[in-house]
């Protein structure tokens, strides 16, 4: 699978190393919180199963962030310009959904390991399972933006592919050429609220609210910042 990716033929060998690692230790991550999450029978053992895989999961988010970063430099080595194209505004959605998905594992990891602490008869599948609802929302993006070409040649791909349908959303009078950053208070506002929402999440686990509703909070900060973003450049 490796093989068969814009890294690998950016980079070669390199890249198909470095896919492979981001590839599975987001398997080891993901696939063991969602094999326990759907299958468990209840929560007797949950303290012992995060002892040993709080430490797996952050040793697996950083490589993922770390092998994320380096694909990032070659397959999109101007990451603004790139936003203009469908795999751009794939990418950046992506990005901005790992932001309450490390929240949930936030909550999932250290939070609910002291609430269980406090409270054995905690459910701590529920919240498994919703942080998976995040994660399958990032497979279908990923899966999507694979099927993009590549911005690393950013005028052959905009050839290849008109900017993207929610790129025009924002800015319909687009005629062409480079995009940089620019201050918009809508900008400013909706990522302030972005930045909130993500800051609610964590508090509303600690009012022992539901999941569904921290996942709500999490879509809507996911939403808010995405628009903030894309009424900050012009």
């Amino acid at each position: 699978m490796s093989s068969f990716n814009h890294a690998a033929s950016l980079f070669g060998v390199t890249g198909e190393l470095a896919f492979f690692g981001h590839f599975t230790a987001m398997a080891l991550w993901t696939g063991t919180l969602m094999m326990v999450g759907f299958y468990s029978r209840g929560p007797e053992g949950w303290g012992a199963f995060l002892k040993w895989f709080h430490p797996l999961a952050v040793v697996c988010v950083l490589m993922v962030i770390a092998s994320g970063l380096f694909l990032m430099t070659g397959v999109t080595p101007d990451l603004v310009k790139s936003w203009i194209l469908p795999y751009g505004q794939a990418l950046l959605l992506k990005h901005i959904l790992i932001l309450p998905l490390l929240a949930f594992a936030f909550i999932n990891g250290s939070l609910m390991k002291r609430r269980l602490i406090r409270d054995p008869q905690a459910k701590p599948a529920i919240w498994a399972r919703t942080e998976a609802l995040l994660l399958w929302l990032i497979y279908i993006v990923t899966g999507y933006m694979n099927q993009q070409p590549a911005p690393h040649a950013y005028t052959d791909s905009l050839a290849q592919s008109d900017a993207a349908a929610t790129f025009r959303w924002f800015h319909p009078g687009y005629q062409g050429g480079a995009i940089g950053w620019e201050w918009s208070v809508p900008g400013m506002l909706l990522l302030l609220c972005g930045a909130g929402c993500l800051a609610g999440m964590i508090l509303m686990f600690a009012k022992k609210n539901g999941a569904g509703k921290v996942l709500l909070l999490g879509l809507a900060a996911a939403a808010s910042l995405y628009a903030g973003i894309m009424f900050s450049f012009a």
